[in-house]
């Protein structure tokens, strides 16, 4: 059984729960690249051991890949549900 002292979820792509993200997103987007929006924001939240979740309707979405193999660069433990 594993105890959690702390869970702390972040939505990387909602601009409902986090309104300040939208503008993150598009900044992003403009100045790095749309591939790297997610990995951008990871670097700024990531610690090792922390589980990151990728979701992809079709399994290619190249930015959230890269978001996932750089978690798993980080030490952190990934997971992913596709083709919904």
């Amino acid at each position: 059984m594993t105890r959690f002292e702390e869970l702390l979820m972040f939505d990387l792509n909602s601009s409902f729960a986090f309104p300040h993200f939208h503008g993150t997103l598009m900044a992003i987007a403009n100045d790095i690249g749309y591939s790297d929006i997610f990995v951008e924001q990871l670097k700024n939240y990531l610690s090792p051991d922390d589980m990151v979740v990728g979701i992809s309707g079709s399994g290619n979405s190249a930015n959230v890949i890269k978001a996932l193999k750089f978690a798993k660069k980080e030490r952190c433990c990934d997971g992913s549900i596709l083709r919904l």
